[in-house]
């Protein structure tokens, strides 16, 4: 097995992207051949069913990045790793100006 640092960049269906940075280990030829299989699921699994299944009251304050199209939860990734400032507006407001909810944190 070695060690590795990886940085990935993840991004919404709306386009919004986020910097993670984790220490994996790296699976040697043996090991591959071992296991095959994802064993997370998927690149967003981890962060989906993390946020509250009641969706925000329209008064909540939403986070927009600078190039994305979703409005999200303040404590979403895509809001809390963007190195871009964050646009804060009511919930109310971001559907008229037609952005998109988040598909991570269902805001």
């Amino acid at each position: 097995m070695v060690s590795v640092i990886i940085v990935s960049m993840l991004s919404c269906s709306c386009g919004d992207l986020f910097k993670e940075t984790s220490q994996q280990t790296k699976p040697t030829q043996s090991d591959t051949q071992k296991k095959s299989t994802n064993e997370k699921g998927g690149k967003y699994s981890e962060y989906k069913g993390k946020f509250p299944s009641q969706p925000l009251p329209d008064n909540a304050t939403v986070g927009i990045t600078k190039y994305g199209e979703c409005y999200h939860r303040l404590d979403c990734p895509f809001v809390t790793g963007s190195e871009y400032p964050i646009n804060k507006m009511p919930k109310s407001e971001a559907k008229k100006k037609h952005y998109k909810s988040c598909d991570i944190c269902t805001p």
